[in-house]
Protein backbone atom coordinates (compact mmCIF):
# COMPACT_ATOMS: atom_id res chain seq x y z
CA UNK A 1 0.00 0.00 0.00
CA UNK A 2 1.64 3.29 -0.86
CA UNK A 3 -0.34 6.37 1.01
CA UNK A 4 -0.19 9.62 -0.65
CA UNK A 5 -0.69 13.19 1.39
CA UNK A 6 -2.12 15.30 -0.85
CA UNK A 7 -1.98 19.44 -0.17
CA UNK A 8 -4.51 21.09 -2.31
CA UNK A 9 -4.27 24.37 -0.62
CA UNK A 10 -2.05 27.61 -0.87
CA UNK A 11 0.53 27.99 1.54
CA UNK A 12 -1.00 27.02 4.85
CA UNK A 13 -0.91 30.16 7.54
CA UNK A 14 -1.89 28.15 10.20
CA UNK A 15 1.37 27.08 12.24
CA UNK A 16 -0.90 24.00 14.17
CA UNK A 17 -2.37 23.13 10.73
CA UNK A 18 1.52 22.56 9.64
CA UNK A 19 1.97 20.94 12.63
CA UNK A 20 -0.78 18.38 12.70
CA UNK A 21 0.17 17.28 8.80
CA UNK A 22 3.79 16.49 9.60
CA UNK A 23 2.82 15.17 12.52
CA UNK A 24 0.40 12.20 10.57
CA UNK A 25 3.07 11.53 8.02
CA UNK A 26 5.52 11.24 10.76
CA UNK A 27 3.31 8.49 12.58
CA UNK A 28 2.42 7.18 9.50
CA UNK A 29 5.86 6.23 8.33
CA UNK A 30 6.31 5.13 11.77
CA UNK A 31 3.66 2.13 11.43
CA UNK A 32 5.72 1.06 8.24
CA UNK A 33 3.28 3.02 5.76
CA UNK A 34 4.93 3.95 2.94
CA UNK A 35 3.81 7.69 2.57
CA UNK A 36 4.34 10.21 -0.30
CA UNK A 37 3.24 13.79 0.20
CA UNK A 38 1.78 15.66 -2.86
CA UNK A 39 2.05 19.39 -2.73
CA UNK A 40 0.92 21.80 -5.05
CA UNK A 41 3.19 24.53 -4.34
CA UNK A 42 6.45 24.63 -2.33
CA UNK A 43 4.98 25.11 1.31
CA UNK A 44 7.90 24.02 3.91
CA UNK A 45 10.62 21.40 4.53
CA UNK A 46 8.74 18.13 4.46
CA UNK A 47 9.99 15.12 7.19
CA UNK A 48 9.94 13.21 3.60
CA UNK A 49 12.75 12.39 1.78
CA UNK A 50 13.34 14.12 -1.88
CA UNK A 51 12.38 10.96 -3.28
CA UNK A 52 8.53 10.80 -0.97
CA UNK A 53 8.22 14.95 -1.54
CA UNK A 54 6.69 15.41 -4.90
CA UNK A 55 6.33 19.34 -5.92
CA UNK A 56 4.06 20.28 -8.81
CA UNK A 57 4.34 23.53 -10.43
CA UNK A 58 0.99 25.50 -10.05
CA UNK A 59 0.71 28.66 -10.88
CA UNK A 60 0.25 31.13 -7.46
CA UNK A 61 0.31 34.45 -6.98
CA UNK A 62 -0.96 36.97 -4.12
CA UNK A 63 -3.43 38.23 -6.42
CA UNK A 64 -5.39 34.83 -5.55
CA UNK A 65 -6.52 36.45 -2.31
CA UNK A 66 -8.34 39.21 -4.61
CA UNK A 67 -9.54 37.72 -7.82
CA UNK A 68 -11.85 35.07 -8.07
CA UNK A 69 -10.82 34.47 -11.54
CA UNK A 70 -7.19 33.37 -10.53
CA UNK A 71 -8.60 31.31 -7.97
CA UNK A 72 -10.83 29.55 -10.09
CA UNK A 73 -7.68 29.09 -12.81
CA UNK A 74 -5.51 27.54 -10.06
CA UNK A 75 -8.51 25.46 -8.87
CA UNK A 76 -8.41 23.83 -12.31
CA UNK A 77 -5.17 23.12 -12.51
CA UNK A 78 -4.91 21.52 -9.07
CA UNK A 79 -7.85 18.84 -10.32
CA UNK A 80 -5.71 18.55 -13.47
CA UNK A 81 -3.15 17.59 -11.50
CA UNK A 82 -4.87 15.52 -8.90
CA UNK A 83 -6.93 13.69 -12.00
CA UNK A 84 -2.70 12.89 -13.77
CA UNK A 85 -2.32 11.51 -10.46
CA UNK A 86 -5.78 9.33 -10.10
CA UNK A 87 -4.96 7.88 -13.15
CA UNK A 88 -1.61 6.40 -12.78
CA UNK A 89 -1.99 5.52 -9.12
CA UNK A 90 -2.69 1.55 -8.11
CA UNK A 91 -4.97 -0.95 -6.69
CA UNK A 92 -4.06 -0.77 -3.41
CA UNK A 93 -3.03 3.40 -3.18
CA UNK A 94 -4.76 5.48 -0.82
CA UNK A 95 -5.48 8.86 -2.04
CA UNK A 96 -5.78 11.27 1.86
CA UNK A 97 -6.83 15.09 1.71
CA UNK A 98 -8.32 17.82 3.62
CA UNK A 99 -12.08 18.99 2.51
CA UNK A 100 -11.35 20.61 -1.14
CA UNK A 101 -13.62 23.70 -3.18
CA UNK A 102 -16.47 21.88 -4.02
CA UNK A 103 -16.73 22.33 -8.32
CA UNK A 104 -17.91 20.46 -11.11
CA UNK A 105 -14.76 19.34 -12.22
CA UNK A 106 -13.79 17.51 -8.75
CA UNK A 107 -16.90 15.63 -8.72
CA UNK A 108 -17.33 14.80 -12.39
CA UNK A 109 -12.97 13.29 -12.04
CA UNK A 110 -14.18 11.56 -8.34
CA UNK A 111 -16.84 9.91 -10.20
CA UNK A 112 -15.03 8.37 -12.82
CA UNK A 113 -13.51 4.46 -12.00
CA UNK A 114 -10.51 4.60 -10.59
CA UNK A 115 -7.95 2.15 -9.25
CA UNK A 116 -7.25 3.91 -6.07
CA UNK A 117 -9.42 4.94 -2.74
CA UNK A 118 -9.57 8.36 -2.06
CA UNK A 119 -10.17 9.52 1.47
CA UNK A 120 -11.09 13.06 2.83
CA UNK A 121 -10.72 14.68 6.13
CA UNK A 122 -13.31 17.37 7.67
CA UNK A 123 -12.15 19.63 9.97
CA UNK A 124 -15.67 21.70 10.29
CA UNK A 125 -19.32 21.93 8.87
CA UNK A 126 -18.15 24.14 6.23
CA UNK A 127 -21.13 25.38 5.09
CA UNK A 128 -21.36 26.80 8.60
CA UNK A 129 -17.92 28.14 8.65
CA UNK A 130 -18.11 29.78 5.16
CA UNK A 131 -21.64 31.29 6.07
CA UNK A 132 -19.77 33.38 8.71
CA UNK A 133 -16.96 34.64 6.64
CA UNK A 134 -19.60 35.76 4.09
CA UNK A 135 -18.36 33.36 1.83
CA UNK A 136 -21.68 32.50 -0.80
CA UNK A 137 -19.91 31.85 -3.39
CA UNK A 138 -18.51 28.56 -1.85
CA UNK A 139 -21.64 28.17 -0.07
CA UNK A 140 -23.79 27.60 -3.72
CA UNK A 141 -20.56 25.27 -4.73
CA UNK A 142 -21.10 23.20 -1.99
CA UNK A 143 -25.00 23.15 -2.55
CA UNK A 144 -24.69 22.01 -5.87
CA UNK A 145 -21.46 19.96 -6.26
CA UNK A 146 -20.54 19.20 -2.14
CA UNK A 147 -22.95 16.14 -2.32
CA UNK A 148 -21.31 14.75 -4.95
CA UNK A 149 -17.43 15.16 -4.10
CA UNK A 150 -18.50 13.39 -0.13
CA UNK A 151 -20.30 10.42 -2.28
CA UNK A 152 -17.48 9.54 -4.48
CA UNK A 153 -15.37 9.36 -2.27
CA UNK A 154 -14.21 5.82 -0.73
CA UNK A 155 -14.42 6.85 3.10
CA UNK A 156 -14.53 10.23 5.44
CA UNK A 157 -12.54 11.09 8.33
CA UNK A 158 -14.13 13.87 11.06
CA UNK A 159 -12.45 15.39 13.64
CA UNK A 160 -15.69 15.26 15.49
CA UNK A 161 -17.98 12.78 16.02
CA UNK A 162 -20.60 15.62 14.70
CA UNK A 163 -18.47 16.61 11.79
CA UNK A 164 -18.46 12.51 11.05
CA UNK A 165 -22.10 12.42 11.16
CA UNK A 166 -22.91 15.40 9.01
CA UNK A 167 -20.60 14.45 6.53
CA UNK A 168 -21.51 11.24 6.38
CA UNK A 169 -25.16 12.57 6.11
CA UNK A 170 -24.29 14.86 3.10
CA UNK A 171 -22.85 12.04 1.45
CA UNK A 172 -26.29 10.16 1.37
CA UNK A 173 -24.73 6.60 1.52
CA UNK A 174 -25.89 4.58 4.27
CA UNK A 175 -22.96 2.24 3.77
CA UNK A 176 -20.29 5.07 3.72
CA UNK A 177 -16.81 4.37 5.40
CA UNK A 178 -15.85 6.51 7.70
CA UNK A 179 -14.15 7.28 11.06
CA UNK A 180 -14.06 10.25 13.84
CA UNK A 181 -9.87 11.21 15.05
CA UNK A 182 -9.72 13.66 16.85
CA UNK A 183 -6.61 16.53 15.77
CA UNK A 184 -3.36 14.81 17.42
CA UNK A 185 -0.44 16.72 18.07
CA UNK A 186 3.02 15.54 18.17
CA UNK A 187 4.23 16.31 21.60
CA UNK A 188 7.95 16.20 21.33
CA UNK A 189 7.96 18.43 18.36
CA UNK A 190 7.87 21.62 20.84
CA UNK A 191 9.28 22.35 24.35
CA UNK A 192 8.18 22.73 27.44
CA UNK A 193 7.38 26.17 28.84
CA UNK A 194 9.38 27.44 32.14
CA UNK A 195 6.56 29.65 33.41
CA UNK A 196 6.95 32.88 34.86
CA UNK A 197 6.61 33.69 38.23
CA UNK A 198 3.09 35.05 39.06
CA UNK A 199 3.44 38.30 41.20
CA UNK A 200 -0.32 38.93 41.60
CA UNK A 201 0.19 42.56 39.96
CA UNK A 202 0.32 41.52 36.21
CA UNK A 203 -1.65 38.87 34.14
CA UNK A 204 0.05 38.16 30.57
CA UNK A 205 -2.79 36.06 28.96
CA UNK A 206 -1.38 34.16 25.24
CA UNK A 207 -3.85 33.51 21.71
CA UNK A 208 -2.14 31.27 19.94
CA UNK A 209 -4.43 30.66 16.14
CA UNK A 210 -4.87 31.65 12.94
CA UNK A 211 -7.05 34.79 13.65
CA UNK A 212 -10.76 33.97 12.70
CA UNK A 213 -13.77 34.98 13.98
CA UNK A 214 -14.43 31.71 16.09
CA UNK A 215 -11.74 32.05 18.36
CA UNK A 216 -13.28 34.21 20.00
CA UNK A 217 -10.05 36.60 20.90
CA UNK A 218 -12.83 39.49 21.14
CA UNK A 219 -14.87 38.41 24.18
CA UNK A 220 -11.29 38.80 26.05
CA UNK A 221 -10.37 41.81 24.43
CA UNK A 222 -13.83 43.02 25.83
CA UNK A 223 -13.59 41.38 28.97
CA UNK A 224 -9.91 43.38 29.41
CA UNK A 225 -11.86 46.79 28.42
CA UNK A 226 -14.61 46.25 31.28
CA UNK A 227 -12.49 45.03 34.15
CA UNK A 228 -11.68 48.22 36.01
CA UNK A 229 -9.70 45.85 39.18
CA UNK A 230 -6.06 47.07 40.25
CA UNK A 231 -4.45 43.93 38.38
CA UNK A 232 -2.85 44.71 34.73
CA UNK A 233 -3.85 42.12 32.19
CA UNK A 234 -2.70 42.46 29.26
CA UNK A 235 -3.25 39.93 26.00
CA UNK A 236 -0.87 39.29 23.55
CA UNK A 237 -2.29 37.21 20.10
CA UNK A 238 0.43 35.08 18.18
CA UNK A 239 -0.65 34.96 14.91
CA UNK A 240 -2.38 36.43 11.66
CA UNK A 241 -6.12 36.02 10.02
CA UNK A 242 -8.45 37.22 8.91
CA UNK A 243 -9.82 38.91 12.13
CA UNK A 244 -7.34 40.76 13.08
CA UNK A 245 -8.41 44.23 11.64
CA UNK A 246 -11.64 43.62 13.29
CA UNK A 247 -9.31 42.75 16.60
CA UNK A 248 -7.16 46.05 16.62
CA UNK A 249 -10.09 47.81 15.76
CA UNK A 250 -12.00 46.79 18.79
CA UNK A 251 -8.74 47.65 20.98
CA UNK A 252 -8.08 51.34 19.25
CA UNK A 253 -11.85 51.87 20.05
CA UNK A 254 -11.38 50.73 23.56
CA UNK A 255 -8.58 52.81 24.37
CA UNK A 256 -6.88 49.86 25.48
CA UNK A 257 -3.62 49.69 23.11
CA UNK A 258 -1.05 49.10 25.37
CA UNK A 259 -2.75 45.96 27.05
CA UNK A 260 -3.64 44.13 23.48
CA UNK A 261 -0.14 43.07 21.56
CA UNK A 262 -0.38 41.88 18.09
CA UNK A 263 2.52 39.61 17.18
CA UNK A 264 2.02 38.45 13.76
CA UNK A 265 2.82 34.86 13.36
CA UNK A 266 5.52 33.61 15.31
CA UNK A 267 7.63 30.71 15.52
CA UNK A 268 10.17 28.59 16.84
CA UNK A 269 12.39 30.47 19.56
CA UNK A 270 9.95 33.60 19.55
CA UNK A 271 6.87 31.63 20.39
CA UNK A 272 9.00 29.82 22.96
CA UNK A 273 9.54 33.01 24.70
CA UNK A 274 5.64 33.70 24.60
CA UNK A 275 5.10 30.65 26.32
CA UNK A 276 8.05 30.89 28.47
CA UNK A 277 6.58 34.47 29.83
CA UNK A 278 3.01 34.77 29.55
CA UNK A 279 0.93 33.11 32.82
CA UNK A 280 -2.26 31.57 30.96
CA UNK A 281 -3.55 30.62 27.48
CA UNK A 282 -6.86 30.88 26.28
CA UNK A 283 -8.81 28.73 23.56
CA UNK A 284 -11.37 28.88 21.29
CA UNK A 285 -14.04 30.72 22.21
CA UNK A 286 -16.52 31.26 19.67
CA UNK A 287 -16.79 27.68 18.15
CA UNK A 288 -20.99 28.06 19.02
CA UNK A 289 -20.08 30.77 15.81
CA UNK A 290 -19.75 28.19 13.33
CA UNK A 291 -22.82 25.79 14.45
CA UNK A 292 -20.13 23.23 16.38
CA UNK A 293 -21.06 22.24 19.89
CA UNK A 294 -18.10 19.68 19.80
CA UNK A 295 -14.45 20.85 19.07
CA UNK A 296 -11.02 19.01 18.48
CA UNK A 297 -8.77 21.70 18.92
CA UNK A 298 -5.58 22.07 17.77
CA UNK A 299 -3.97 25.02 20.46
CA UNK A 300 -5.77 23.08 23.33
CA UNK A 301 -3.30 20.25 22.21
CA UNK A 302 -0.51 22.64 22.41
CA UNK A 303 -1.06 24.41 25.08
CA UNK A 304 -0.91 20.84 26.70
CA UNK A 305 1.84 19.47 25.36
CA UNK A 306 3.96 23.18 26.37
CA UNK A 307 2.30 22.81 29.82
CA UNK A 308 0.48 25.95 30.05
CA UNK A 309 -2.73 26.00 31.64
CA UNK A 310 -5.46 27.40 29.31
CA UNK A 311 -9.36 28.99 29.26
CA UNK A 312 -11.55 27.34 26.98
Amino acid sequence: MRFFYILRTEEPKNGGVCKKIKGQIKNLKNQGVIVFLTQYEEIWNSVLPKNQNKIVGILHSKIFILNIFFKMKREFLVNNALNDLIKTSKKDDILYFRFPVPSFMLSKILKKPRKCKIVIEYQSIEPLEWRSKGEWILILTDIFFGGAIRKYSDAIVGVTNEITQYERKRSGCKDKKYITIGNGFDVNSVNTRKPPKFTSEELLILGVADVNRWHGFDRVIAGIASYSGSLCIKLHIAGSGPDVPYLMKMVKDYKIDEKVIFHGFVSNAELDSLFDNCHIAVGSLGMHRIGLKEASILKAREYCSRGIPFIK
